[in-house]
């Protein structure tokens, strides 16, 4: 897979309606992968979610004002018991399990942030430049909650809201997908449970090749319990392409492993476009969902 191309004006438009449509909830998408920090700060229980929000500096994170917007944006089915708190920290009861806030005055580490901001300049041309601002973040992680792995998600991601709203973020990295805080914000705002917004939970990585055909692959869905998307040098538009990879991760995420091996997608007739159970293109020894246009 080539370098992330550099899209003319004419794309970025595109690009920049499609994100609009995005956070709008008019289009949703899929998932996530498990950063490699993740599940690192606890050993009190299996972790559901490990996500953080990147702060330019520690001082703008007001514990007070974090908890209140936590309490404001949890729902009465989220079962928010007791909430404590100290300088740094928020720890909160749920039904099932608990959620904890912890801010740390320190960047994530920056061979893991290069990695994923190399992978969003595609849709975000400024994300490297932000994220070596970041010189503090806040951790949300989510343990032991029972819940359906999307219900799960929709929950942190209430939570990390509450954070990116009251402590002047600069973005949000969620396993290896970053979003800027404001587009987060948003889509976090309209959330609803129908229309997910897996933009915000999974990579997609989109590339236009040498022999003008394009690439696309997720990552993050393996954290939805689900295999990865591939869809390797496609003969087919690339925008349609992409967009149909997201609807597809946002049907398997809200319904589960329900595609089968050889289902048909979507394409006009005699150009259709079907998924394979195969072996991976990208990392050997895994099995992914393989997108290919076919009779």
């Amino acid at each position: 897979m080539t370098r992330p191309e550099s899209l003319s004006p004419k794309g970025l438009l595109w690009h920049a309606a499609l994100r609009r449509r995005i956070v709008r909830g008019l289009l949703a998408v899929p998932a996530l992968v498990a950063s490699t920090w993740a599940g690192a700060q606890s050993t009190q229980g299996e972790v559901d979610w490990s996500v953080a929000a990147l702060l330019a500096d520690a001082s703008t994170f007001d514990v007070e004002r974090v908890a209140e917007a936590v309490r404001q944006r949890l729902v009465l089915e989220d079962k928010m018991g007791a909430m404590k708190s100290s300088a740094d920290t928020i720890d909160i009861a749920l039904g099932k399990g608990s959620a904890s806030i912890t801010l740390t005055p320190a960047p994530l580490p920056a061979a893991e942030m290069a990695e994923a901001c190399r992978h969003a300049t595609w849709y975000w041309r400024a994300a490297c430049e932000t994220v070596k601002r970041h010189q503090a973040h806040v951790r949300v992680v989510l343990r032991d909650s029972q819940l359906r792995k999307v219900d799960s998600a929709v929950l942190v991601t209430r939570l990390l809201a509450a954070v990116t709203a009251e402590s002047a973020a600069l973005a949000t990295a969620w396993g290896v997908n970053l979003q800027p805080a404001d587009v987060f914000q948003k889509a976090a705002d309209n959330l609803q449970r129908e229309r997910v917004p897996v933009m915000l939970w999974i990579n997609y990585r989109y590339t236009r090749e040498a022999s003008g055909n394009v690439s696309v692959i997720t990552r993050g869905m393996p954290g939805f319990e689900l295999m990865e998307i591939e869809s390797r040098d496609t003969p087919y538009p690339g925008r349609d392409l992409l967009e149909m990879i997201m609807n597809t991760s946002q049907r398997l995420i809200l319904k589960g492993a329900v595609i089968g091996d050889g289902e048909t997608i979507g394409g006009p007739p005699g150009r259709r476009v079907h998924v394979r159970f195969a072996d991976s293109l990208w990392t050997p020894g895994r099995k992914v969902y393989r997108v290919e246009v076919g009779g």
